[in-house]
């Protein structure tokens, strides 16, 4: 479990939090949740949807960069992340492909859990990023690294329920690509 200060948290959360530490001393618990997120590098119709299959995809954890992960080979060049061909913004990105990347993370609460306000917390995620929860959009990061959080609370499940909270990373033509970078859950008493 880690334990993290972040500004950018929800008022609501960040309230409770600074309650909760005058009551107790103790900051919000926090859950790392950076583990067992699935990863695609394209665009695929319907993967907000909880229903999608995924088995197919890359586990992966973040922090995760996947516009610096090496291309395949190409004329006989050795595996690289940059290619001047294919990189619509060539040296002003660095030669780096963009692109659309997927990531879904399934979850479930422990009963424990039950009635806890939940915050999702990115430490950044390089822009023009889109989430979802459970088939709901939960909202769009368009800056580039800089940290922010979403209020799972209204959108979850009973305890013991699988969760879907699948995201997008999408750049655009003379940008690098996108980036998911660690995330945290912190769990505050419900008032």
């Amino acid at each position: 479990m880690k334990l993290h200060h972040y500004p950018s948290a929800s008022l609501i959360c960040g309230l409770l939090s600074l309650a909760a530490i005058a009551a107790t001393g103790q900051p919000k618990p926090q859950a790392d949740f950076a583990a067992d997120w699935r990863f695609l590098r394209a665009d695929v119709a319907g993967a907000e949807a909880p229903e999608f299959a995924d088995g197919g995809w890359r586990l992966v954890e973040v922090p995760h960069d996947w516009s610096i992960e090496d291309l395949p080979a190409t004329n006989g060049a050795p595996p690289s992340p940059f290619n001047p061909q294919l990189s619509a913004g060539g040296a002003a990105t660095g030669f780096v492909v963009g692109g659309t990347g997927w990531y879904r993370k399934h979850f479930t609460l422990r009963p424990e859990e039950a009635g806890k306000h939940v915050t999702i917390l990115f430490d950044g995620v390089y822009m023009n990023a889109d989430f979802w929860i459970n088939g709901r959009p939960l909202g769009n990061h368009p800056y580039g690294y800089t940290a922010f959080s979403f209020d799972l609370t209204p959108h979850l499940k009973p305890a013991g329920r699988r969760m879907s909270s699948p995201s997008r990373s999408r750049t655009r033509a003379g940008t690098a690509g996108g980036t998911a970078v660690r995330a945290s859950t912190a769990r505050c008493p419900s008032s």
